[in-house]
């Protein structure tokens, strides 16, 4: 790309980021190819009156820089996207943290509340038959609480919002 255009095309070229669409007049862009000896057959975007009103500073961009512009722009998006996953990420290992550790206490609670009326039972029953209630009923407790449907929808609704904030973003 020379630098050969007037330094008021250049200031023009500066404030147009991306491929652009329009010219500052509202007319369309056209997209040339270059015939000069300093850029042979380099693609460029020029206002359709250009040509007409020599006298004004119509829209100018070469393709290469236009479209090195959107690349960025595209890494720019691209790179936010990824920031927005890892804060989403840290913010639900940190929420599961903090439910693994209520789930705990809950555990160890009914834990405990089994074992108080295990042994309000073990009065009341023999001794042989107490062992295999305790052990039972603490085991399906466990069982119930891993495999929970409140933790199976807890993923569900984060991997949803994920979803959802990941197409706000793209839209």
């Amino acid at each position: 790309m020379s630098s050969s255009s007037s330094s008021s095309r250049t200031s023009i070229r500066r404030n147009v980021y991306g491929v652009p669409t329009h010219c500052w007049c509202g007319n369309n862009l056209k997209t040339f190819v270059s015939s000069t000896k300093e850029n042979p057959c380099w693609r460029f975007y020029r206002c359709v009156i250009a040509k007409q009103r020599e006298t004004e500073d119509h829209l100018f961009k070469w393709e290469d820089e236009a479209l090195l512009d959107e690349i960025r722009m595209v890494d720019a998006k691209l790179l936010d996207f990824l920031h927005d996953v890892q804060t989403i990420s840290k913010t639900l290992r940190d929420q599961l943290a903090v439910q693994d550790t209520a789930l705990l206490e809950i555990k160890q609670d009914i834990a405990s509340k089994v074992r108080m009326i295990s042994e309000d039972t073990m009065m009341s029953m023999s001794a042989a038959e107490s062992p295999n209630i305790i052990d039972t009923t603490v085991t399906d407790a466990s069982a119930n609480l891993a495999n929970s449907p409140l933790r199976n929808f807890a993923a569900a609704c984060v991997v949803l919002g994920c979803n959802a904030l990941l197409s706000y973003k793209l839209n």
